[in-house]
């Protein structure tokens, strides 16, 4: 699927022969500052998107150089959806050649909600690790969304080309996991938690800095979204890892229902609350920057918190080898 997102992000659609779109402001034409004569279908800007002759280019530095060969619209499509198909069926097969586990009991539904209630307010690990993490999905499981949509709509930069960004978090999602797959059973799960928080924050950060005016770094968008993916991934992974640890074997299923669920219906509406206060007033969509600042501004302190209270987060599987 990452080689399908980069082949839709380098070659999708059609645009006019002049269309070029860039991150930054649109300077007035002045005759003396015109730009040296550029083949066609290149670009100067590192995250520059370039239509020329029923063909998108994207370009990764700033000599012009294509980030891949330009394919037809036609052509680009069949790859991206025999990339697909291939991935699916090797997937199928590789999933049909696992071996099955005994079927866990079936959890008794009409004490679920009075289970769920007793797990979310009784103080425990399960609350300690629940609030944890949707502490840090306040700004988080928000962040990749909103800042496509403010490259989209502040910046004009087509969908085929924030695909390339999103290429790129799935990138770092892939590195992230790859990254800590050796490392998981010999490390404790709160420092790959801490690292994972790290990353985000250095992603907080630097938005900051691009919102106030930092232009030198629009060449890193990709590395930022690239790293982003990375702590996400780290996160997955020791999330999965620790959420099993919380409660007795026997337990687990209804445990681990209980909690995804109720992660996934509170940390759901962040995203619904700082669309209505990132949504500026006016009939054009726009994103109101100086509360998008207080936006990354949050993440950024909200990272440096939880590091230190992932600090103090309990091992449990070590306490569970001891006992």
């Amino acid at each position: 699927m990452l080689v399908a997102a980069v082949l839709g992000a380098s070659v999708v659609g059609s645009a006019p022969a002049a269309d070029r779109t860039s991150l930054g402001p649109p300077a007035a034409p002045d005759a003396d500052l015109a730009e040296p004569a550029r083949p066609p279908g290149t670009c100067h800007l590192a995250t520059t998107l370039c239509a020329q002759n029923g063909r998108f280019e994207v370009t990764v530095d700033f000599q012009g150089t294509p980030l891949g060969p330009s394919l037809p619209a036609h052509a680009a499509f069949r790859i991206v959806y025999l990339a697909a198909l291939v991935g699916a069926v090797v997937a199928v097969r590789n999933l049909n050649r696992l071996p099955s586990a005994p079927a866990p009991p079936a959890p008794p539904l009409r004490s679920m909600a009075g289970r769920a209630l007793q797990l979310c307010l009784r103080r425990g690990r399960f609350r300690h690790y629940l609030a944890l993490m949707l502490t840090g999905s306040i700004v988080s499981s928000s962040l990749a969304a909103f800042t496509i949509y403010y490259l989209k709509v502040e910046h004009g930069l087509p969908s085929s080309a924030l695909m390339l960004f999103t290429a790129a978090q799935f990138g770092g999602q892939i590195a992230g996991t790859w990254s800590i797959r050796h490392l998981i059973d010999a490390i404790p799960l709160p420092r790959f938690f801490q690292v994972a928080v790290a990353l985000t924050g250095a992603v907080d950060l630097f938005w900051l800095a691009l919102l106030n005016g930092a232009d030198s770094l629009i060449p890193w968008l990709a590395v930022a979204y690239f790293v982003f993916g990375m702590g996400v991934g780290m996160t997955n992974v020791a999330h999965f890892t620790y959420l099993p640890e919380l409660s007795p074997e026997e337990e687990r299923p209804i445990t681990i229902a209980i909690f995804t669920s109720a992660l996934g219906l509170l940390s759901g509406v962040a995203p619904m609350l700082w669309g209505l206060a990132l949504k500026k007033s006016g009939e054009t969509p726009a994103i109101d920057v100086d509360h998008f600042v207080a936006f990354f501004a949050i993440g950024t302190a909200l990272s440096v918190i939880l590091i230190g209270l992932y600090a103090r987060l309990p091992d449990l599987r070590s306490l569970s080898r001891r006992s």
